[in-house]
């Protein structure tokens, strides 16, 4: 395949899901912006933890930073002990798994993967998520004793359109590229000749994915749509990705977040928390989908 047929299957694959992507995005950060419907779900969850925590983990909606932030200064005001910390954390994955889903994950894995294997994809992400989530829940029934929830009701979230451009420009740069390297790498022995310990089609999903989750579904997307590879492995590739992508992002962004915030001893002990249920939750959905195949 020369260049100009892989520019070519560029811009179908762009004409197609550009349209369909940009409206998810304005659709999902607008539905995003009202999110205190949201909140209530998460709300119970905390109250039945015995959680003092509640506006805190709430907080991770908006932004990780602000849940960490506000997290460690219930902390350090001893409104919460390091136990409840740890469960804080751990319940704190659901708030986060939804944003990005709502915000970023919805809009482009449907966009790209269409709709129903994008729903399968954002099914898995989130139930995997509340298992680990529901014992966190249970773990702080049985261990919690005391509950002063807060709602959240005064937080506000902007539709903010020049970010949801951004977003839009991003992800379609990050797709093209991919897809272009697709289509020069299917009918090139570079990748299966050096790397043959799992099909190449595999192989460039996982790393891509490493790299970026868009990047990864991009190249699961334009193998998708010419037949190189089924709905299955596509989805166990694209989890296989995430579950590297998530260890590195977090190791390189949570551990400096949590030790900044709650000095290194607790904050290295909370940061590998958070690093070992993100990971647990995408391990779970590898096997089921192991199972699957």
């Amino acid at each position: 395949m020369n260049l100009q047929e892989s520019l070519l299957d560029v811009a179908q694959l762009v004409k197609m899901v550009a349209p369909v992507m940009l409206i998810g995005l304005l659709i999902s950060n607008f539905l995003f912006s009202q999110f205190r419907f949201i909140l209530k779900p998460i709300e119970r969850l905390t109250m039945f933890a015995n959680l003092r925590s509640g506006v805190a983990i709430s907080a991770f909606l908006l932004h990780p930073i602000i849940g960490i932030s506000m997290l460690s200064q219930m902390y350090k005001n001893r409104m919460i002990d390091f136990k409840e910390a740890v469960i804080a954390v751990v319940i704190s994955i659901l708030p986060r798994s939804i944003r990005v889903i709502i915000l970023f994950l919805a809009p482009v894995s449907i966009s790209i993967l269409g709709l129903e294997l994008g729903l399968k994809l954002l099914t898995l992400e989130i139930a995997a998520k509340l298992i680990v989530v529901v014992v966190g829940v249970v773990i702080g029934k049985f261990l919690l004793s005391g509950n002063d929830f807060k709602h959240t009701e005064s937080y506000k979230v902007g539709f903010k359109i020049k970010e949801i451009i951004g977003v839009f420009l991003r992800t379609m740069a990050i797709m093209s590229v991919s897809a272009f390297f697709v289509s020069l790498l299917l009918n090139s022995d570079l990748v299966s000749s050096h790397l043959s310990f799992m099909p190449r089609e595999m192989l460039m999903i996982v790393i891509s994915g490493i790299a970026s989750t868009t990047a990864g579904i991009s190249v699961a997307g334009s193998l998708l749509v010419k037949g190189a590879i089924n709905d299955k492995l596509a989805l166990f590739s694209i989890f296989i990705a995430r579950f590297f992508h998530i260890l590195i992002e977090s190791i390189r962004i949570s551990v400096p977040l949590y030790t900044s915030f709650f000095g290194f001893k607790v904050g290295i002990k909370l940061s590998l928390v958070h690093v070992l249920c993100r990971c647990l939750s995408i391990a779970i959905v590898i096997f089921i989908l192991y199972l699957s195949i």
